[in-house]
């Protein structure tokens, strides 16, 4: 998807990667849970593409689901801003914050800090600013710091920040 219907991110270079989760289901041992409110990720890209359009300025937009193997193909792309929306959570057991990003069902994965440091080593990309949208994401997001991303915007890891906080942040960002 792009603000250019004529858009195909083979030919022609990424502005911009959006990319959202919105699990609907988490998986345990003892059950299926439905997962946390939904991310309003519909608003913030709407809002953000309203907010690009008024620049006048031809910008290609990628929309892609947050999956693993969707990152690794965002990545390769080397779009010039990344922008990840979903939510951000700490794992008491493994005792570190991770990303809620979704499987092929639709399930919550946890993406943690190690898994994200692996997915960045196989891939050659370009990216010059990468921002994370989601409660506690900062640990997970220092990752892209340490791989050589210039900018890198995450919401601090003891923080928890409300729909409409997080929704404002990236408008005005």
């Amino acid at each position: 998807t792009s603000i250019d219907p004529s858009y195909h991110p083979e030919a022609d270079t990424v502005d911009i990667a959006f990319m959202y989760s919105e699990p609907l289901v988490r998986r345990t041992p003892v059950g299926v849970f439905s997962a946390q409110d939904p991310v309003n990720f519909q608003e913030e890209c709407r809002k953000n593409l309203e907010i690009l359009k008024k620049k006048q300025r031809k910008v290609n937009a990628y929309f892609e689901i947050a999956t693993v193997g969707h990152l690794v193909e965002v990545l390769s792309m080397s779009p010039k801003i990344l922008h990840i929306m979903c939510h951000g959570d700490f794992n008491k057991d493994r005792n570190m914050f991770y990303l809620h990003f979704e499987n092929e069902r639709g399930e919550l994965e946890e993406v943690y800090a190690d898994q994200l440091r692996d997915i960045i080593k196989r891939v050659n990309f370009e990216t010059k600013l990468v921002f994370v949208n989601a409660c506690h994401s900062l640990e997970v997001a220092k990752v892209f710091t340490d791989a050589g991303v210039p900018c890198v915007i995450a919401i601090q890891s003891e923080l928890k920040i409300s729909e409409d906080i997080a929704l404002k942040f990236s408008e005005s960002f």
